[in-house]
């Protein structure tokens, strides 16, 4: 089951903006921050 953030119940002056997602960089020992999949 899979949600999708537009159906969460949040405010009407937040639902248009794009949920933060941590930049990803390309390196040969990438840490896990369990930020984004």
């Amino acid at each position: 089951m899979s949600v999708d953030y537009r159906d969460l119940p949040i405010r009407d002056d937040l639902r248009e903006l794009t949920p933060y997602g941590a930049p990803q960089i390309d390196v040969p020992y990438p840490l896990n921050t369990n930020e984004n999949p």
